[in-house]
């Protein structure tokens, strides 16, 4: 089993963390092409990805930031002339950062892209081309296409000179004031300048207060000067930045590091500066004074990518990450506010006015590039965007024309704020021969239609769209059991409507004009089949079934190879248990009916939006130590542990296993759940025996039997 999570989002929050909005890693690959050796990285949403090298070993890094993979540690060891091995894991979950990791032979040139939905990574390595050095021995090799000796004379002249120019720059190099040491840098990222500080209306006369970060600077009592710019001291500057310091004493060079993000080389008494290895040069020198280093606070700030922003009211510099610019763009055909910064925003908070209609976002320590941004929309229900900087935070006042949801997407350099549509309501109505189902939203919508047996049942996923409409409608006509919905996952928003059938029934659909409303017709059943007897204590109660696992996520893998996947074991188990209560007159709905990912958050969400009576998620366990086998039951919350000691006395007493025994375990599932839930885990896929057991179908029936009962014998107990 695999523990992860993510977090459920509302419109109306405080988001101390983008790791609430992290996309998905789907699948990593590599490729040997004729040209060059490709990785792919797969992703459920766009991402964009930040790469540099790394020596000692030489290694390039790539790096996704808002983005979650659940498989730990991965590795593929590489028979190639560039590279060693590609390794991949999580590297930080909060915030969420995703890391790949190439081990180099040698120095190698990359190309970085994605593909044309931005779903898709890639990541290309090509063998560098060696740098030919002149070497007098070769100059006959060279000049073989020389055809007089005037020509070669020349030729070996040009060498001559091009030897004394490189003395020359040699001898330049060694007398400069900068050492050759702060040229270099592991750290590849171009960091841009800002151009032009928002400090209007600045004047010397009077103190003055200064935030870094959000952070207020301990400004000295005596202001330090240098022609007309303020000096601050450098290392608490940059500490209140986030930087960790060191000196070296015999080049006078002090360099200032954020994680793997930037790195700032300065040196006393020069007004150069290296960020990231890039030369820049600021208007006065860095200085000592009374032994502490000065620098001017403001162009620094503009040179590291940061903006500066004064408050003339209140006499206070607020040194920040910078919003470039806000525009209103479609994707889709709907509207898409795109926010451009110059560093990734880590925290917002989002409130809506219902009164009014009014989204109010606040981005804490960003300056705004402008005064003011206002943008006059009058569509899609939305009526104008305004945005504008108080204090050290940016503000940003969406006015709608009529309720929409709203969702967030930092990524490296942006946000992107968009409007899903809306399921507001599901119904049906019976007509001649056929039962019409009618789904509708408040915008054009995109969907999905699948048909799955075993049961049967009719399944539309619409994609970008949020469900706010009834959970389930029961039907019992002619062959239609019932339609049940959801909010299938949360980011990328997807809803999930399924209508279970008795048997396959012939179906088909059509729009409304404004595609905002898709009927279902399902042909009534001509013959009807025999009723299966309905159980009292389970009419009308609703289940939630939790197949385990799901999609790029297998869960373990049998002992017979990888053709045996726990997760096809739990899905194929679950549907068999929900047929039987389906049959029972109870309501079973699953967090998952076909081969997906659900994150352990959105099977905890989906849970808890439907209200069930039971929880029950259905896995296979697996030990690297040989010899073990049996049943496990597991619960944590004590309303849960009743339910948990009836499945398992079942389990035990009819699979005739080893015991395991009920343990108190804090799986996500369960420990969230505050309705009665429980996780089982019948056979080991490491045992011979109980993987044989556990990839028969027949056995499968048997164990969603053996569950049904129990779950049974604890409603009937509970009457």
């Amino acid at each position: 089993m695999k523990k992860i999570g993510a977090f459920f989002l509302t419109a109306i929050l405080f988001f101390l963390s983008a790791a609430v909005f992290a996309q998905e890693i789907l699948d990593v690959s590599f490729d040997k092409l004729k040209a060059e050796e490709r990785i792919s990285i797969k992703l459920s949403k766009p991402l964009d990805p930040w790469a540099f090298f790394l020596k000692n070993p030489d290694r390039l890094v790539v790096d996704i930031k808002n983005a979650l993979w659940d498989g730990g540690l991965q590795q593929i060891n590489v028979d190639s002339m560039n590279i060693t091995s590609i390794r991949w894991a999580q590297n930080t979950s909060n915030p969420p950062n995703f890391r790949l990791v190439v081990d180099l032979k040698r120095t190698i040139e990359k190309k970085v892209y994605s593909s044309a939905d931005g779903k898709t990574i890639y990541v290309s390595i090509f063998s560098k081309t060696p740098e030919k050095s002149i070497d007098d021995n070769k100059i006959t090799i060279m000049a073989k296409s020389i055809q007089t000796m005037e020509e070669k004379n020349a030729y070996v002249s040009n060498l001559d000179t091009k030897r004394e120019t490189q003395k020359e720059t040699k001898e330049i190099e060694s007398i400069y004031q900068m050492p050759q040491e702060i040229f270099s840098s592991t750290f590849t990222k171009e960091v841009p300048v800002i151009e032009k500080p928002m400090i209007e209306g600045f004047s010397s006369k009077g103190s003055f207060s200064v935030f870094v970060n959000g952070k207020k600077f301990k400004v000295p009592k005596k202001v330090v000067w240098m022609q007309g710019r303020i000096m601050l001291p450098a290392k608490e500057y940059f500490d209140l930045l986030g930087f960790d310091f060191s000196f070296d004493k015999q080049s006078k060079v002090s360099r200032f590091v954020k994680g793997d993000e930037i790195e700032v080389k300065l040196k006393t008494d020069s007004d150069e500066i290296f960020v990231n290895g890039f030369k820049k040069r600021l208007p006065v020198p860095a200085v000592l004074v009374k032994g502490i280093l000065h620098i001017p606070f403001i162009s620094l700030s503009n040179n590291i990518g940061l903006q500066v922003y004064w408050n003339n009211i209140s006499r206070t510099f607020y040194v920040g990450n910078a919003i470039e610019d806000i525009f209103l763009l479609e994707e889709d055909s709907q509207p898409v506010i795109s926010i451009k910064s110059l560093w990734p925003v880590a925290s917002f908070e989002a409130r809506f006015d219902e009164k009014t209609d009014l989204y109010e976002i606040t981005f804490p320590n960003l300056i705004l590039n402008t005064n003011e941004k206002y943008i006059l929309v009058k569509k899609s229900d939305i009526d104008y965007i305004k945005a504008f900087q108080e204090g050290n935070a940016v503000k940003l006042k969406i006015a709608l024309m009529a309720p929409l949801p709203l969702r967030i997407y930092p990524f490296e350099d942006k946000i992107k704020i968009s409007f899903p549509a809306v399921i507001k309501n599901i119904s049906f109505t019976e007509e001649a021969d056929s039962i019409k189902f009618t789904i509708s939203s408040n915008k054009n919508i995109n969907f999905t239609l699948k048909r799955f047996d075993d049961p049967d049942r009719i399944v539309i996923d619409f994609e970008n769209v949020i469900y706010q409409a009834k959970g389930y409608l029961e039907v019992n006509k002619y062959g239609v059991l019932r339609i049940r919905a959801s909010q299938f996952k949360e980011e990328p928003p997807t809803s999930r409507v399924v209508i279970d059938t008795e048997q396959p029934l012939p179906f088909s659909y059509s729009l409304s004009e404004d595609k905002k409303q898709l009927y279902l017709y399902v042909e009534k059943q001509k013959k009807s089949l025999p009723k299966q007897e309905t159980v009292k204590a389970l009419v009308g109660k609703v289940i939630v079934i939790d197949p385990g696992h799901g999609g790029h996520d297998s869960g373990a893998i049998g002992l017979s190879g990888e053709h045996i996947k726990e997760k096809d074991l739990n899905l194929s188990t679950a549907l068999k248990l929900a047929k039987l209560l389906s049959d029972a007159g109870a309501i079973p709905l699953l967090t998952r009916d076909s081969d997906v990912f659900v994150s352990l958050q959105d099977r905890v969400d989906f849970t808890k939006r439907n209200n069930p009576d039971m929880f029950i998620s259905i896995h296979f366990n697996l030990s690297e130590k040989s010899g073990i086998s049996g049943t496990e039951t597991y619960y944590y919350n004590e309303n849960s542990k009743l339910l948990a000691q009836i499945i398992h006395n079942n389990l035990t007493y009819n699979l005739k296993r080893k015991d395991g025994g009920v343990r108190k375990m804090k799986f996500f599932v369960v420990y969230k759940n505050s309705v009665p839930s429980v996780l089982v885990e019948p056979l080991y896929l490491s045992d011979q025996y109980e993987e044989a057991i556990a990839t028969d179908t027949q056995w499968q029936s048997y164990i969603a039997k053996v569950l049904f009962v129990a779950i049974k014998q604890y409603f009937e107990l509970l009457r």
